[in-house]
C-alpha cells in the first residue's frame, strides 16, 4: 500500500498546536490533542453589513473587500463603499441614474448609462470614480440602460442592454477617453452580468424580453464574440463578478427566472467551459440589486435589490457575502440577552466590563428601581432618590452617577446620583436642569452635553470630577439626543454624534474643544453607544425606530449588523465596541441583545477511522 508521502510527496507534520496556513487537503499530526487532522475548504454564503441606502439596480465594480455600488433606485446620486466589513458613504455621481453598468476597481472604476427619473428614459453619459468623487466623461454612442460590463477605465467593455422596452446586443469599447462601436453580440439582451478584461472577457445570463430569461454566456477576445457553457439557471437581473479572471474563473448569483415570476438563490461558477451549481445559496432571494461584476469566484457580495422578482416587491439594504476559503468566518451579530425584569426607555446606563466578564446594569424610565446583570440574569437592586427618564450617565457596574433627566409633566431635573453597586447617593446637583443630554465617562470623570435646558438645546459641555461641576468646550452645533462616545477614566477624547432634529452632525472632543468630524452614516437620534474615540459603535435610534448600526474606526464609519428590534436604545458607556449591550428601548421593551464581532477561525477536520 502506497504511504501518504509516497502519493503526496510531503510527510504527515507532527505539530503541537494546529498551523494557521494549511492548505487544502494537508494532513498533521496533533500532538496536544492526539488526533489527526486536515483543512477543509467550504463555499458559503453568510450574512454581512447591509447598505446604508437600501436600493435597487445600482451599479457594481471592485472587489469583495474594495467594492462600490453606485446609484440604483429609488433614482439616486448616492455611491457606497464596502470594506469586508461594511459599507460607508462615497462620493455622490454627477447624475441621478438607476440600471447603470459598472466596471474597474474602487480606485479607478466607472459608471455609465442607465434610466433617469423622467419615466426610463435612457442616457448615455458615462463618469469615471477615483476613490472619492466622480467626474464625466466621454458619453456613450448609444444611449441604454443594464448593460453587461466588464474590463478596466482605460479598456472598458459595455454589451447589449435595453434601449426603450428592447433588449439591444450593441457592443462599445472604452480606451480611457472616448466610446466605440464594436462586434456585437449574438444573444440580446439586458441585465446581464460581464467579467474579465477587453481581451479575455465574458457576459452571462440576461433578461431578453418579457418574460425571457437568458442562459447564455458569451466570451469576447477583443474582436468578437463565442459561445460558451449555458447557465444551469436562466436569469436575469442577477449579481456576479469574476475579476480580471472571470473568463475562466467566473460567478453567477440570485436574480429573477423563467416561470411564474419566481426568484432565484442558486449560485453558480464558471471555468471557462461549464457552469456548475454551487451547494451554497443565498439565504433570501435578492433581485436587481449589486449589477455589475464584482469581487471573483471565490469571493464575491450581492447587495440590495427587492426580496422577490416582481418590480413590486420590497427593495432592500441586505448584503449577503460569499466566500470559498479554508476559514470559518462568522459575520458580526446581535445575540439576545434574557430580558429585564422591567420593561423601559430612557435608560441612563448600558456598561459591558473589559474583564471578559459581561455585566450591565439599567436605570429604568420613572421607577428609579437598578437591575444589574451578572451574565446569566437580571436583578433588582438599589433605588434612586429621584426617580426620572431621559437621564445620561456613566461608569461601571460597581461605580456609576447619573444626572439630569425629566418628571412630567414639564420638570427637567439637576439631580445627580452616585452607584456603589448596590445604592444609590446625592452627588453633586447640575448648575442648569436638564434632559435628554447624552453622558460617559466614570463616576469620577463624567460628561455631559448635548442637553434640552428650559426651554432650549444648548451647546454646552459639563464635566463632572466625582465632588463638582465645571463647563467644558461647547458643540459647534446645539443639539439634543445625541450619542456620547468617550475613553474611560478621561475627559480629554470623546465623539459626539447625531442628535435630534435628526442630523448625521458628528463632533471630536479634546479635552477643550469641540471639532468637526466625519458625518455619521444616517441621520438619526436617541441610539446606543459604546467603545472609545477611534474605535467606536452606534446601534438604533429613532429615525424612526431604527434597527441600523455603524461602527467608527478613527478614519471613517462604515453600516455594521443590524440589531434585532428596531427601537431607540438611549444607553451609552460600553467599554468596548465588540462588547456592546442594547438595553430596552422605545417603543417600551425589555428586549435585551449583545453585539459580536466578525471572526474567523481555520476550517479543520478531525480525522477519525471505523
Amino acid at each position: 500500500m502506497a504511504t501518504y508521502k509516497e502519493i503526496f510527496g510531503k510527510q504527515v507534520k507532527f505539530l503541537s498546536s494546529d498551523p494557521t496556513n494549511q492548505s487544502e487537503g494537508q494532513i498533521w499530526y496533533n500532538s496536544t490533542s492526539g488526533t489527526f487532522k486536515s483543512t477543509l475548504i467550504s463555499e458559503a454564503w453568510s450574512s454581512a453589513a447591509p447598505i446604508i441606502t437600501a436600493r435597487a439596480s445600482g451599479a457594481g465594480f471592485g472587489t469583495q473587500t474594495a467594492a462600490v455600488m453606485a446609484g440604483g433606485a429609488p433614482y439616486t446620486t448616492a455611491t457606497e463603499e464596502y470594506d469586508g466589513s461594511g459599507w460607508s458613504v462615497g462620493g455622490a455621481l454627477n447624475t441621478p441614474r438607476r440600471s447603470n453598468g459598472g466596471l474597474g476597481i474602487i480606485t479607478a472604476g466607472m459608471s455609465m448609462g442607465g434610466f433617469t427619473d423622467s419615466g426610463y428614459v435612457d442616457i448615455n453619459s458615462s463618469e469615471e470614480y477615483d476613490g472619492s468623487s466622480w467626474t464625466a466623461t466621454n458619453s456613450l454612442n448609444t444611449a441604454r440602460a443594464a448593460m453587461g460590463a466588464f474590463g478596466t477605465t482605460t479598456a472598458g467593455v459595455i454589451a447589449g442592454g435595453s434601449v426603450g422596452p428592447a433588449a439591444k446586443s450593441e457592443v462599445e469599447e472604452y480606451n480611457g477617453t472616448s466610446w466605440s462601436e464594436e462586434t456585437n453580440i449574438t444573444t440580446p439582451r439586458w441585465s446581464s452580468i460581464g467579467a474579465g478584461t477587453l481581451t479575455v472577457g465574458v457576459i452571462f445570463g440576461g433578461n431578453y424580453g418579457p418574460p425571457g430569461m437568458s442562459n447564455a454566456t458569451e466570451e469576447y477576445n477583443g474582436a468578437s464574440w463565442t459561445a460558451g457553457g449555458n447557465l444551469n439557471t436562466a436569469r436575469g437581473e442577477l449579481s456576479g463578478g469574476g475579476g480580471p479572471t472571470g473568463q475562466t474563473a467566473a460567478i453567477a448569483m440570485g436574480g429573477r427566472t423563467t416561470g411564474p415570476g419566481s426568484g432565484s438563490t442558486a449560485t453558480e461558477t464558471y471555468d471557462g467551459t461549464t457552469w456548475t451549481t454551487s451547494p451554497a445559496t443565498l439565504a433570501v432571494v435578492q433581485a436587481g440589486g449589486l449589477g455589475g461584476g464584482v469581487g471573483t469566484s471565490t469571493a464575491t457580495l450581492y447587495a440590495g435589490g427587492r426580496t422577490g422578482p416582481a418590480m413590486t416587491a420590497p427593495i432592500v439594504a441586505t448584503t449577503q457575502e460569499y466566500n470559498k476559503t479554508t476559514s470559518v468566518i462568522t459575520p458580526a451579530t446581535w445575540a439576545s440577552l434574557p430580558a429585564l425584569g422591567t420593561a423601559r426607555y430612557g435608560v441612563g446606563i448600558g456598561y459591558v466590563d473589559n474583564a471578559n466578564a459581561l455585566a450591565g446594569m439599567s436605570v429604568p424610565a420613572r421607577s428609579g428601581v437598578t437591575e444589574n446583570y451578572d451574565g446569566s440574569s437580571w436583578t433588582a437592586s438599589g433605588t434612586m432618590g429621584t426617580a426620572r427618564y431621559r437621564l445620561a450617565g456613566g461608569g461601571t457596574q460597581t461605580s456609576a452617577v447619573v444626572y439630569g433627566g425629566f418628571i412630567p409633566p414639564d420638570s427637567r431635573q439637576t439631580a445627580t446620583e452616585e452607584y456603589d453597586g448596590s445604592s444609590w447617593t446625592a452627588g453633586t446637583a447640575l448648575p442648569a436642569a436638564g434632559q435628554m443630554g447624552a453622558g460617559n465617562g466614570p463616576q469620577t470623570a463624567a460628561m455631559y452635553t448635548g442637553i434640552n435646558e428650559d426651554p432650549n438645546d444648548v451647546n454646552t459641555t459639563r464635566l463632572y470630577n466625582g465632588a463638582s461641576w465645571t463647563t467644558g468646550g461647547t458643540l459647534n452645533t446645539a443639539r439634543r439626543q445625541g450619542g456620547l462616545i468617550g475613553d474611560a477614566a478621561t475627559q480629554t477624547a470623546a465623539l459626539y454624534v447625531g442628535g435630534y432634529p435628526n442630523t448625521t452632525n458628528a463632533e471630536s472632543y479634546d479635552g477643550s474643544t469641540w471639532t468637526a468630524s466625519p458625518a455619521i452614516t444616517v441621520a438619526t437620534h436617541a441610539m446606543g453607544t459604546a467603545g472609545v474615540q477611534a474605535d467606536a459603535l452606534i446601534f438604533g435610534g429613532a429615525a424612526p425606530f431604527s434597527a441600523g448600526s455603524a461602527r467608527w474606526d478613527d478614519t471613517v464609519w462604515r453600516s455594521d449588523a443590524n440589531i434585532t428590534t428596531p427601537r431607540s436604545v438611549n444607553a451609552g458607556g460600553a467599554a468596548t465596541s465588540t462588547l456592546a449591550m442594547a438595553i430596552g428601548g422605545n417603543p417600551i421593551t425589555s428586549v435585551v441583545e449583545q453585539y459580536s464581532g466578525e471572526t474567523t477561525a481555520a476550517n479543520y477536520e478531525t480525522i477519525t477511522t471505523s
